[in-house]
């Protein structure tokens, strides 16, 4: 009987044991970086970017988003389709979130998330082939907030994919130099963290004419300039397309 017993005791640890097994979240996805992903981690970077932006992450890309809880973590944005933005928008105090613009030729999404930290995103999406491939710009002017993390930038489409060729920094903003490559489907996506209240503006400059790397930088940023960032000078004057900024209270 006593060995009986102590059968029974045993069986009943191992149970305990295997019950309480630490359990592990189960992979969804593995990029070619070796990156892996769950299903809500997975998720979370197809609604703050889109589906696709997870086979650009390297590990180190990935370990910025540490401490969100992509479940709960709300992704703010808002589609809202603006065939122009009024001016006077530029000198309101508290503007009206306007993240979404579309003309014949892309789509600007801008989002914001709060974790650890907090984001914000803005993502390019090309409606067809650019004809023109030379250098375009995107960038940040930032009001209010600090900018504490070093910009990510990448570009990818179905022939290529990569970075910025080149950054400029100001005081009260960013822009990143980025070529365009061949191929459709393309998407131009830039991120960072920031911390404090006030409005970020982002935008996205195409080149309507070839320019080279070193004329691409001949930008300012400023509030009055195209898309509320880029105050163009030298060599880069008259060479981008005015595209309209989006922008979002933080």
């Amino acid at each position: 009987m006593k060995r009986l017993g102590k059968m029974c005791l045993v069986f009943v640890i191992l149970g305990f044991i295997f019950y309480y097994k630490p359990v592990y979240a189960e992979e969804y996805f593995r990029n070619q970086y070796g990156v892996s992903f769950t299903r809500e981690a997975y998720d979370f970077f197809t609604e703050l970017f889109y589906d696709g932006y997870q086979n650009l992450m390297t590990q180190e890309m990935y370990d910025e988003y540490e401490g969100f809880d992509f479940v709960n973590d709300e992704i703010e944005k808002v589609s809202l389709c603006v065939n122009d933005a009024p001016i006077s928008m530029r000198d309101m105090a508290s503007p009206q979130d306007l993240t979404y613009f579309a003309n014949y030729s892309r789509s600007l999404n801008m989002a914001k998330v709060c974790g650890a930290l907090c984001r914000a995103v803005l993502v390019v999406n090309w409606l067809g082939e650019p004809s023109v491939k030379s250098y375009d710009v995107i960038g940040a002017y930032i009001s209010g907030p600090t900018r504490i993390s070093t910009p990510a930038t990448n570009y990818t489409s179905t022939l290529d994919s990569g970075v910025a060729a080149a950054m400029v920094y100001e005081d009260d903003g960013f822009g990143a130099v980025v070529p365009v490559p061949d191929g459709d489907d393309l998407y131009v996506s830039q991120s960072f963290a920031y911390t404090g209240h006030g409005v970020i503006f982002m935008t996205h400059q195409h080149a309507v004419e070839n320019i080279s790397l070193t004329n691409a930088q001949s930008f300012t940023i400023g509030l009055s300039g195209y898309g509320n960032v880029f105050q163009f000078y030298g060599g880069a004057v008259d060479k981008y397309d005015q595209m309209n900024g989006v922008y979002i209270t933080v």
